[in-house]
């Protein structure tokens, strides 16, 4: 929980929870009886021992995390009223596209901890079998806690997908490319029959940092746009 500050003070609890078979609420650092046991942060943690969880709760959470659907799990405490945890799925990131943004974004979004996917067009080193010029991609199911990407720098490969993607439950949809291929994406979407909204959703230039030139800062700058609006799907940024 907290790198060893606390680790055996927890699991003393932990034991006097299980032997009396009542959950208990703990809390160390600041605000706490614990005089002896500080954070080095100088704040504090209060946490929840449940010695026997419902497991076709627990179960049941993880089925639907495994289908990728967000959970919301009650956790009963006979001390004091019940309260909600909520799960979402992790961030899932499709890469469309070539060249040297896609393995510098992928490295990136692996190391932070994101589920990565690359397809890459006809003509690449590992061309997808998904993908075809003109067409939506096929077989490959979006959810909403999915962002989808285009680095690609044959701009004709975009249309498609991002007719796609934005009528989709992804929550995110970027693409790469400066304002001119900003302005040109728009009005061809426009002309493939999709609306304003849908139109909007679309994150161009994509990422965070203006004009960024090479594939690191880029991918960086990716990331960190991609990641805030994750954040904010699930509740965790304000």
């Amino acid at each position: 929980m907290t790198g060893g500050c606390l680790e055996a003070a927890l699991i003393s609890d932990a034991r006097l929870a299980r032997a009396d078979g009542q959950p208990r609420t703990v809390r160390y650092g600041k605000g706490s009886r614990f005089i002896d046991i500080q954070l080095p942060c100088g704040g504090g943690v209060e946490l929840l021992v449940d010695p026997a969880p419902g497991k076709a709760a627990i179960v049941e959470a993880l089925a639907k995390l495994g289908r990728r659907e967000a959970v919301q799990l009650e956790i009963k405490v006979s001390e004091g009223p019940s309260f909600t945890c909520d799960y979402h799925p992790d961030l899932r990131m499709l890469l469309f596209g070539h060249g040297p943004e896609v393995p510098a974004l992928s490295r990136l979004a692996k190391a932070w901890g994101c589920t990565v996917e690359v397809f890459e067009p006809m003509g690449s080193e590992k061309p997808s079998a998904h993908l075809s010029l003109g067409q939506a991609p096929v077989d490959i199911a979006l959810d909403p806690y999915t962002a989808v990407i285009l680095l690609f720098h044959d701009h004709e490969w975009e249309d498609a997908i991002l007719e796609w993607a934005l009528r989709s439950e992804a929550f995110y949809v970027g693409a790469l490319g400066g304002h001119k291929a900003v302005t040109r994406r728009s009005a061809a979407l426009e002309a493939r029959g999709l609306n304003d909204g849908e139109i909007s959703r679309l994150h161009g230039p994509v990422g965070l940092i203006p004009a960024a030139k090479d594939a690191p800062m880029l991918a960086i700058s990716i990331l960190a746009e991609v990641t805030q609006a994750y954040g904010h799907l699930c509740g965790r940024l304000s």
